[in-house]
């Protein structure tokens, strides 16, 4: 099998505070968002791939206290199979929590998983 000259690479962008239960930064509380602490590339077949330009997934995905993601969505999606490589990754992340005031507190959060051509 011969594979394509062109190369993908993904690029993780954190949106936090999208979705219902966002934390909402209240003035006199110390916030802070969640960050990631594992991360795993979406994985996608050469097939896949064909044809893809430049390309984004949005992720909406719940961080619990214990951070491990729940609740992993498409918010704007490209190709079911995209879409599906992008929740698959997610959902293996691992995060340290937001808090509030210095404890954990459930956070919802959006991921752009970003497809762009490697010259």
């Amino acid at each position: 099998m011969k594979r394509s000259a062109l190369k993908y690479c993904s690029e993780v962008i954190f949106l936090v505070g999208f979705g219902a239960a966002a934390i909402l930064f209240v003035e006199g509380q110390q916030t802070t968002p969640p960050q990631a602490i594992h991360t795993v590339e979406a994985q996608y077949s050469a097939n896949a791939l064909r044809g893809v330009k430049d390309a984004a997934v949005l992720v909406t995905v719940t961080i619990p206290p214990d951070g491990i993601p729940k609740d992993v969505k498409i918010a704007k999606g490209v190709r079911p199979d995209l879409d599906k490589g992008a929740i698959d990754a997610v959902q293996q992340w691992r995060f340290e929590p937001a808090t509030r005031d210095g404890k954990p507190v459930e956070s919802t959060i959006t991921v752009e998983i970003k497809l762009r051509r490697v010259q």
